[in-house]
């Protein structure tokens, strides 16, 4: 049985406390509001080296974001492994509140998984928003012997291994689209891998390689001296309207290169949507959009839950790719 004075005591206690803050409003005084999300600039890890593509799309956007989320985006590096090491340090040493984001290039951080028991795992992160997508594509000295994709075909055939390619990451997915595109046409080139997109360039500058498999951005950032052969896109790219796409030229192959935001999956669901929800409103913004394009990217903005699912899609659809990859691994 309920003791009665116990009960009346408690009753009067919260009766009490009732008049108590009806008091206090009638004063004006309130109780503390919870601080409104962000409070704070966003850190934004880069997982490749300064001067790459990855970079310059960050850069774009902290220049942008701060009108659309109220706070700014602080850059810090932490390259290593194509995104791989940035990845492992976002959900294990940051903290998950909302303040530390990775940039992602999708393939890459789906690939590590596939290729690695060790390390970060899909589950381990969620998607923010992607901003565009890159179509990969085959890249040649502008005042080399090179004019056309048969052309450098031709020539690798003539001489196997004796061309080489450059590709920022020795398990990037530009690494990748070096193994497909030379496995459909059947020209023996081999792959030099850099770390980062920068250290590429400066490889091809100095004759370390005669081919660049890596993004379209390249060709419109550095068109003075790049020759780009074919883009592995669906249709020419208005950034590069000259190009050819591979499946023009007979290859029925399409590969993107994706700039996403990601979070560590434990990173409470109400402050991903407010980042994705600034990305959505920065993506419409014309003067975003141009400087986008002046390093070589079409905004392609996706929510959370859309990168989510086409992340999904390219994990189902490259089983013999992540196959292909493990065993150039092994060797």
């Amino acid at each position: 049985m309920t003791n009665s004075k116990h009960f009346n005591v408690g009753r009067r206690f919260v009766l009490g406390m009732g008049v108590a803050l009806s008091s206090l409003a009638m004063l004006g005084v309130t109780a503390p509001a919870q601080a409104a999300y962000p409070e704070k600039p966003i850190t934004v890890v880069i997982g490749w080296g300064a001067g790459g593509g990855m970079d310059s799309a960050a850069r774009v956007a902290e220049k942008h974001i701060e009108k659309y989320l109220g706070q700014p985006l602080n850059i810090v590096y932490k390259p290593g492994g194509a995104g791989k090491v940035s990845h492992n340090l976002l959900v294990s040493q940051y903290e998950p509140d909302g303040y530390t984001i990775a940039i992602a290039n999708i393939p890459n951080q789906v690939i590590q998984t596939k290729l690695s028991d060790e390390g970060f795992r899909l589950n381990d992160l969620q998607w923010v928003a992607n901003q565009a997508f890159v179509p990969l594509t085959v890249m040649v000295k502008k005042d080399g012997p090179f004019k056309t994709l048969e052309d450098l075909v031709k020539a690798a055939k003539a001489d196997p291994g004796k061309i080489k390619a450059g590709a920022p990451g020795a398990t990037s997915g530009a690494a990748a689209f070096h193994y497909t595109w030379t496995k459909i046409t059947g020209a023996p080139i081999t792959l030099i891998p850099y770390s980062g997109g920068s250290k590429t360039y400066k490889g091809f500058l100095g004759g370390e390689v005669e081919v660049i498999s890596s993004n379209a951005n390249w060709a419109v950032r550095y068109e003075d001296t790049i020759h780009t052969l074919a883009i592995a896109a669906e249709k020419r790219s208005p950034l590069i309207p000259d190009v050819p796409t591979f499946k023009e030229l007979g290859y029925d192959y399409v590969g993107n290169l994706s700039r996403t935001y990601s979070a560590s999956a434990k990173v409470p669901k109400d402050r991903v949507k407010v980042l994705s929800d600034a990305f959505a409103k920065m993506s419409e913004d014309p003067a975003y959009i141009e400087d986008m394009k002046k390093v070589g990217l079409d905004v392609d903005y996706l929510d959370s839950e859309a990168t989510a699912k086409f992340v999904a899609k390219f994990e189902s659809e490259n089983g013999d790719a992540f196959k292909i990859m493990k065993e150039k691994q092994r060797k």
